[in-house]
């Protein structure tokens, strides 16, 4: 799921930054005869502009694309985050150790009345994700 927004964010990105290079070339090339050399100057600063955004989603599409040709050559099935709230940070780990999650991040916070019980996750229980992703546990301890 996370992908296919990524994926759509990226395209839209794209279509918008060849969308302006277009509009900047076409108008150089409509009005080159009758530009000054000032307005040309501007022009072709606006095409580098947007030659720098293109080159740079374009950048953004192969690092995206190879982060998913990595995750779709791990032969690890994904893992379904299992519900850490209310548990211990020992009977999570214990959820954690049979998920085979291999990324986990405990975040204290100290409170006065600590249960030290996880009391939020993230990502939330029920979702898929790659045993590889980060999964934060927040925990209340004593102060």
């Amino acid at each position: 799921m996370r992908n296919s927004a990524h994926t759509k964010r990226l395209a839209s990105k794209l279509a918008q930054d060849s969308a302006q290079l277009n509009h900047d070339i076409a108008l150089m090339s409509k009005y080159d005869g009758d530009l000054s050399p000032d307005s040309l100057v501007k022009y072709e600063g606006s095409i580098q502009e947007s030659l720098g955004g293109l080159s740079s989603t374009l950048a953004d599409i192969g690092f995206f694309l190879a982060q998913t040709e990595e995750l779709a050559h791990d032969k690890k099935p994904p893992v379904i985050v299992p519900d850490f709230i209310g548990k211990t940070i020992e009977q999570a780990q214990v959820l954690i150790d049979s998920a085979q999650l291999e990324n986990t991040r405990v975040i204290e916070k100290e409170k006065e009345e600590a249960t030290g019980e996880v009391y939020r996750q993230y990502p939330p229980a029920g979702e898929s994700i790659a045993r590889s992703d980060e999964v934060q546990l927040f925990v209340y301890i004593g102060v």
